[in-house]
């Protein structure tokens, strides 16, 4: 969880810097970080976890999109040296 904390902090700081293709995945990892914290918590059993069928797969588009940018970042820097 620590990793996943980080994540969405760091999402959360720098929003403002994000492609608006990425932003759009800011809400489903709160989710996913909100809903591993209430587990952890002990505030929301693991048979709703299930039922809402939460899991990290929901993440990989999210995954998808960091990976495109970041090559495209990549790409635009090597084009200016």
């Amino acid at each position: 969880m620590p990793y996943y904390r980080k994540m969405l902090s760091t999402f959360t700081e720098n929003y403002w810097l994000a492609e608006p293709e990425t932003c759009k995945f800011y809400s489903e990892l709160s989710e996913f970080v909100e809903l591993w914290e209430r587990f952890l918590a002990e505030s929301i059993p693991g048979e709703v976890i299930k039922k809402l069928k939460h899991s990290e797969e929901k993440l990989q588009p999210f995954y998808s999109e960091l990976e495109k940018q970041l090559y495209q970042l990549r790409k635009e820097l090597s084009e200016k040296e």
